[in-house]
């Protein structure tokens, strides 16, 4: 929860003092400093993930192995043990190494502010002396005063405890008292997120404003001014007339009375790698100073994010075709910032994280009824927690696609109806390329803010496609499927990868936590039957699917068997087509008329390992069934391996439209050129931002530990890492062998991931009826 605070334009030599060279990292540890050396005092809430069964209890952090006096360990989730994953500790420091030992208690002792003492709270000015205000007009004024509405009791904390209280300040009650706008939907809602600490002459303040409603939808114009201080006589931020476009929401943070130097933190990625919440990157790799300061330029070139609307490092047109920075399991800048924590990034980093706000999938729930979030996914007190002020459910609307708000299928009481005009300012999305906007972010710096985006992007993507039950290329109403034949192999990869980390990282007993995690084990017992593993994780009621319905069956496995797969035999575990004919110079459509996309079958063998992972158990027989499909295309004697990044593979045959049954038959549909092919389809292969080959080689790390008979998954990935750096034209980009200069996937390290040594293997967190 380190604030983002950022240069308008980031400067190629740091400015900043690293204090990382002199002091080594090494456990659960991370690095603290400032921006100026000798470095002052000044607060800290850093998110940290932990190991299963590292810290039983609570955490308690140290500065040079010294216990801080003064802490609080603020609790976000737990392991399966009950032992801590995800916290965030709060302490004042001035500069060296903090590490987190076990205690038996929340923290130091005391108590958070309550809403009078956090009125009364001295932001250098004596008592009371701090304020904030949104000020917006268009023709009138209308205020949301901070002060007011803590005043009013309209908060919940975030953060509780002797060193930091923060708390949320928004009217989410039925009422919505503090809303904004110039007709009777008031479609505008502030929130203030107020950060306290103590000792601290100064309030963080997070100024937010939302365009989401659900029942309110509707573009709204007006010149903005952000105040605080005594008097609200300073305006920190202001803006003329513009239009924020409905389903979005922006987020500016200032401080109200003294303002802390800007933090210096490396957060030890080698340890944030072994708790499982990142992939196992290679940290032999070095990112050069070449590296860092070909991201600040790039970034330096376009808008910073900085305002809302505007788009930094992402490509606003999604469906723009080719690789960039955002694709991939993480862009490419939190890679980077991730390797150096280098501030310069960190100014890339925050920027771009922001932006995530803008885009316009944000829809939250207005229609105030009984209808629950997730009634239909989840027990206990969640089971009735209403949909009113959460992100948009399919449980609660099962019929909805969002985006095509009065579509045909959708049932009346499932419609959201805007209720003016609607834009989507420079912004045109899908799931196909989507980007990972708040995952990274949000597991550096803890922020709230951060949370909901994680929320609105799955409540969206699950609303976002075909809601119907009776075809091959939809989602089945609230079970929300994500179907290749609707969204793309990729758009099945990135939405799967969203929503596995949104149910990985969500606090403990929240309604979030069960829904999305219900919504990941449904997609997983639909592709066990669009695969028909009959011994998975949810077998069939009756693995003949007699007297099937694709409307009335509550069996997955059918669902996905009979109807998104066709009922068609895949014995070779073929994963996708995407529907793409002739054309393709490599395939011989008189033997195969449908191709698919190796590479973003790959997207997808990629989530999956990282699903399981993350501890979801559920997904292995899954995981390994595309994973014996890949380990014969590299292995199998009856096929090519020098294929396996081509940029189209055949699907299925021509004679009859089923799966292909041989892999002697799928490589025939191969024209025979191809089929000698000794070199990889980009070749060289030097493209590390979107070459298919890198992109097999992180696809493949998950290989080890899978055989097929005599085939396996160490021997494939073996050839893979090993081809890929023998044919290529620059060192570092398969092998570790990185120059002074910085090349491949040294500076571009986003797709240099490795096989998992066998003792990180992942921790059960969820099962379905089996555990195989």
């Amino acid at each position: 929860m380190i604030e983002v605070r950022f240069l308008k334009t980031i400067v190629l030599t740091s400015l900043l003092t690293s204090v990382c060279a002199a002091i080594s990292l090494s456990g659960n540890g991370v690095v603290i400093g400032t921006s100026v050396s000798p470095h002052p005092a000044r607060p800290f809430t850093i998110s940290r993930l932990f190991k299963q069964g590292e810290i039983l209890n609570f955490a308690q952090p140290r500065l040079n192995g010294i216990p801080f006096s003064l802490w609080q360990c603020d609790v976000m989730n737990r392991w399966p043990d009950g032992s801590l994953k995800h916290a965030l500790i709060s302490f004042t420091a001035t500069a060296g190494t903090v590490d987190f030992v076990e205690n038996l208690s929340p923290s130091s002792g005391g108590a958070p502010l309550t809403g009078s003492q956090m009125l009364a709270f001295d932001a250098g000015g004596g008592a009371a002396s701090w304020d904030a205000d949104i000020e917006i007009a268009n023709g009138s004024t209308l205020v949301a005063d901070a002060r007011a509405m803590l005043a009013a009791g309209a908060f919940t904390y975030w953060l509780k405890g002797p060193v930091a209280t923060q708390a949320i300040v928004e009217d989410r009650s039925s009422a919505l008292a503090y809303d904004l706008g110039w007709d009777s939907y008031r479609s505008l809602h502030p929130i203030f997120v107020l950060t306290f600490y103590t000792g601290w002459k100064g309030v963080k303040v997070e100024y937010i404003l939302e365009n989401c409603w659900s029942t309110k939808l509707q573009d709204q114009t007006y010149s903005l001014a952000l105040k605080n201080g005594p008097s609200l006589a300073n305006t920190l931020y202001s803006r003329p007339a513009f239009t924020h476009y409905a389903t979005s929401r922006w987020r500016k943070t200032f401080w109200s009375g003294a303002t802390p130097l800007s933090p210096k933190i490396d957060y030890n990625l080698p340890y944030m790698i072994s708790t499982l919440a990142l992939p196992n990157w290679d940290t032999t790799r070095v990112v050069s100073p070449h590296g860092i300061t070909e991201e600040v330029q790039t970034f330096n070139q376009g808008d910073h994010g900085d305002d809302f609307g505007e788009v930094a490092e992402f490509q606003p047109y999604f469906p723009t075709t080719g690789g960039r920075a955002e694709i991939g399991y993480t862009p490419r800048w939190n890679v980077r910032y991730l390797y150096t924590f280098d501030p310069r990034l960190f100014q890339v980093f925050g920027y771009n994280a922001e932006v995530s706000g803008y885009v316009p999938v944000h829809v939250r729930e207005s229609r105030n009824d009984s209808t629950a979030f997730c009634g239909l996914s989840c027990t206990g007190a969640n089971a009735a927690a209403p949909a009113f002020g959460h992100v948009i459910s399919i449980d609660a609307r099962p019929t909805l696609w969002a985006g095509s708000w009065n579509y045909t299928w959708t049932a009346p009481a499932d419609v959201v109806t805007p209720v003016g005009a609607v834009t989507n300012g420079p912004w045109t999305y899908d799931m196909a390329h989507q980007a990972d906007f708040a995952y990274v972010p949000y597991l550096i710096l803890g922020d709230w803010y951060l949370l909901e985006e994680l929320y609105f992007w799955n409540g969206y993507n699950l609303a976002a496609s075909n809601p119907a039950a009776n075809a091959n290329y939809t989602r089945h109403n609230d079970w929300g499927f994500f179907n290749a034949q609707g969204i793309q192999q990729r758009g099945v990869a990135w939405a799967l990868r969203t929503l596995a980390h949104t149910a990985f990282i969500a606090p403990d007993n929240s309604p979030e936590q069960a829904y999305f995690t219900n919504k990941l084990h449904n997609n997983i017992a639909v592709f066990e039957g669009v695969f028909q593993i009959q011994q998975g994780s949810y077998p069939p009621v009756d693995a003949t699917c007699a007297g099937y319905n694709a409307d009335t069956t509550t069996d997955k496995w059918c669902w996905g068997f009979e109807s998104a797969n066709n009922g068609r035999a895949n014995p070779l575990f073929t994963p996708s087509y995407d529907g793409s004919g002739g054309g393709d110079p490599s395939i011989n459509p008189a033997i195969a008329s449908i191709t698919s996309s190796g590479w973003q079958d790959n997207f997808l063998r990629l989530t999956l390992g990282r699903v399981k992972e993350l501890g979801f158990s559920d997904v292995t027989p899954l995981q390994v069934a595309l994973s014996k499909n890949l380990i014969h295309l590299i292995t199998d004697p009856a096929t090519n391996p020098w294929l396996t990044d081509d940029y189209r593979f055949p699907a299925l045959q021509a004679s009859n439209s089923g799966y292909f049954q041989t892999w002697a038959s799928w490589f025939a549909a191969f024209m025979p050129p191809n089929q000698t092919q000794t070199t990889w389809f980009s070749n060289p292969p030097n493209d590390v931002e979107h070459g298919y080959a890198h992109i097999e080689r992180a696809a493949a790390s998950f290989l080890p530990g899978i055989n097929d008979g005599a085939l396996s998954g160490q021997n494939a990935w073996n050839w893979v890492n090993a081809a890929l750096e023998i044919v290529s034209t620059q060192p570092g980009l398969g092998a570790p062998g990185c120059s002074s200069t910085g090349v491949g996937l040294c500076d571009n390290p986003k797709w240099a991931i490795l096989p998992r040594p066998s003792s990180s293997a992942a921790r059960c967190i969820c099962l379905g009826p089996s555990d195989r």
